[in-house]
């Protein structure tokens, strides 16, 4: 007959592999940031509207992915602790 105890474990794992997961995920977007951040073409001044409205966008989107990261991996750090 599972236990209070059995069951919270059962919940626990779970917990513990969708966090691993996640942490996966969150490093292979900042690996991703990482790489197109020394990509110079994308970071170029240019006179096209249409380009310079993507750099802006995909600068917002950098910004965006790397508090993530940044979150992350202080949260990650806290957890070892």
């Amino acid at each position: 007959m599972p236990t209070l105890y059995n069951a919270f474990q059962e919940d626990y794992i779970k917990i513990e592999q969708e966090l691993a997961t996640l942490k996966s995920k969150i490093w292979g977007l900042q690996q991703m940031v990482e790489f197109q951040t020394a990509d110079e073409g994308l970071w170029l001044v240019t006179t096209n509207a249409v380009i310079a409205y993507l750099q802006q966008e995909l600068r917002k989107l950098h910004h965006c992915i790397e508090q993530a990261c940044t979150l992350a991996n202080k949260d990650s750090k806290e957890e070892d602790k």
